[in-house]
This record gives structure tokens, sequence and C-alpha cells, in this order.
């Protein structure tokens, strides 16, 4: 595997030069944070009329001084992980357990309840490589947890689950674009999760440490594509505050950047 950049470069935007191989250098390199999307795009306090469900990159879009519904399974240990956060009041903290469909839908009603809008919806709640489970409506552990729960979510937006999420991004673009509802479909890119890979930490490990590929530059470690994760944040966050996608929809976003189709030397990888 070559890690030279391809001409044409598979990533446009703003942030492109910031991704290409020559560039990256692992965790805190140049490429962009949550937070730096919001000021990049002057969003910082600018968007006090609008309402975002979310739960993660609660940070980043509270500075943006949206209303901000911030949806978590364990409210005790959410409440502890959000700290002052909850006392500027715009910050809401709701119940929302993605692996039960009776407890996605009371939490909509809230929102509903709470809020006459619901301008932005960021669905990264998600799980990977679980074990052998079935959630309470009865699907596998990891489809069900990143895929139903989250279309149930919408109708108020790994593996099977994440071409699922690209299908329903594509869809919602088709029945609602003209509408100006857009739908995107969102890689965060690699990054070390203690909650996201709680069940692969070993192949985790190995991963960041592997040294052995035969790369055609001999110095360079898979370790060097990983970003931190608020690194990994910023292209969720990219997809809700970005001007240079806004009217546009069913985009797949990569490294805060707009990725076109995978070009025929990558096909091969």
């Amino acid at each position: 595997m070559d890690l030279v950049s391809k001409v044409p470069f598979q990533l446009t935007g703003y942030y492109t030069e910031l991704n290409k191989w020559e560039v990256i250098n692992g965790p805190g390199d140049a490429r962009p944070t949550a937070i730096q999307d919001v000021k990049d795009e002057n969003r910082i306090g600018s968007m006090r009329d609008k309402a975002v469900i979310v739960t993660a990159t609660v940070q980043a879009m509270a500075a943006t001084g949206a209303t901000v519904f911030v949806t978590a399974r364990n409210l005790s240990k959410a409440e502890e992980a959000l700290g002052t956060m909850l006392k500027n009041g715009r910050v809401h903290l709701l119940l929302r357990d993605h692996t039960n469909l009776s407890s996605v839908r009371a939490c909509a009603a809230e929102v509903r309840r709470r809020s006459p809008t619901l301008n932005i919806m960021i669905n990264n709640a998600a799980v990977m490589d679980t074990p052998e489970e079935r959630t309470e409506d009865g699907f596998e552990l990891q489809f069900g947890t990143n895929h139903p729960t989250t279309f149930d979510n919408t109708h108020l937006d790994d593996g099977q689950s994440t071409t699922a999420y690209i299908y329903m991004a594509n869809q919602i673009e088709r029945l609602y674009g003209a509408q100006g509802l857009h739908g995107y479909s969102v890689s965060p890119g690699s990054f070390a999760s203690p909650n996201l890979q709680k069940y692969c930490l070993d192949d985790m490990e190995k991963a960041q440490g592997y040294e052995s590929m035969k790369f055609t530059n001999s110095d360079y470690s898979v370790t060097k594509y990983f970003g931190s994760p608020e690194q990994g944040a910023s292209t969720s966050v990219y997809g809700a505050v970005s001007r240079e996608i806004e009217g546009r929809g069913a985009l797949y976003l990569e490294e805060a950047s707009i990725a076109g189709p995978a070009p025929p030397w990558c096909r091969s990888c």
C-alpha cells in the first residue's frame, strides 16, 4: 500500500491539505477538532435560534449557542461528564437507551414537548464488535443499537448498521431535500475510545502498534492515521455547522471534508 496522496485526492473542502498522507501525524496533528470547526465557521454563539439533539460533541455544539439536548442511557455518568455545561440553561440531559425503542420514542416525545423546532440531529451513538446479544426489541445488539433506534428517532435521522446509516441519510435527502432537510453520512475516521471499542481493546492495541505492514514509507505506522477523540468528533460537527455544505445533502463526510467515490486504486486495498 503506497502512502502517498493520489491526484485527484479523494477528499475536498477546507481541510483537504491537512488530511494528506504526507501531513497527517497522529493524535493532535494539524487536522481540525470539533471546536475548531465551530471557530473556523464563525459559529461561536451564532446559533441561538437553533435546537440540536446529540449523544456526543456536546461542548462544540454548546459553543454555538444552540439549545442542545444531550441523550444518554446512564444519566449519572452523563451528568458527571457534562459538569458545569448543564448549568448554562441551554444544555439539557435526557434519557435515551438505544437498545430500547420505547426509550427512544419517549425521548423524542420529550424533545417535542420542550422545543417547537429541532434543526440538527447528530446521530452518533454506536457500539462495535459486540458479543452476541439482543436488544429489548429483539435485534442483534450492534445493528439494533446503531440503526433501528436512530431510524426510529429520526422519524420525529460497522458493518451492516453503517451501510444502513448511508441508505437512511440518502433517502432523507431524496424525500425531504427540496424542503430544506438534508441528510449526511459521517465517518469519524480512526481514534481510540474506551467506550466505543470496549469489546475489542486487544485489536485496538495491536492496530495502534502495528508496524509490520509493507508500506512504501518504512517509518510509517497505522498510529499516524489515528486522531484524537476531539478530532474524531470534528466530522460530525462539520456536518452540523459548515457553510460549504449548507443546502446540500446525500454527502459522505470524512475527516471534516467531503469524500468522493472510492478511486480505482483504493477499491483493491
